[in-house]
């Protein structure tokens, strides 16, 4: 497939909305908002909006960049939060016993 979404029915108003104030505010190369996203992530989202306008926004439109985003907040943020409060009261050693930060992603891992 080309991975094109179909034309369809106009997405309805309230995630139209949404949809453009994300574009406008996180997505859009300079918005006040950008986040750091991957250039085939930022890419795939414009080029469907700029290709579809409104019928771009479905439910699933931002999933890859949230998906992203989330997978970069755990790897740069947890560790430094890990690393800093280890240091300070062993707060992980006392919760995960042996398993350290292991033991922290085997019980998120089931979540």
């Amino acid at each position: 497939g080309s991975g094109r979404r179909p034309s369809g029915p106009k997405a309805p108003k309230d995630l139209i909305v949404l949809g453009k104030q994300i574009i406008g505010t996180h997505i859009e190369q300079n918005a006040p908002g950008q986040v750091n996203l991957s250039d085939g992530n930022r890419t795939k989202i414009m080029a469907l909006y700029e290709e579809l306008r409104d019928k771009a926004f479905t439910a699933d439109l931002f999933e890859p960049a949230r998906k992203e985003i989330f997978l970069l907040m755990e790897s740069n943020f947890f560790m430094k939060f890990y690393r800093e409060e280890e240091k300070r009261n062993n707060v992980f050693s006392k919760l995960f016993g042996k398993y350290d930060v292991r033991g922290y992603e085997l019980v998120v891992g089931h979540f």
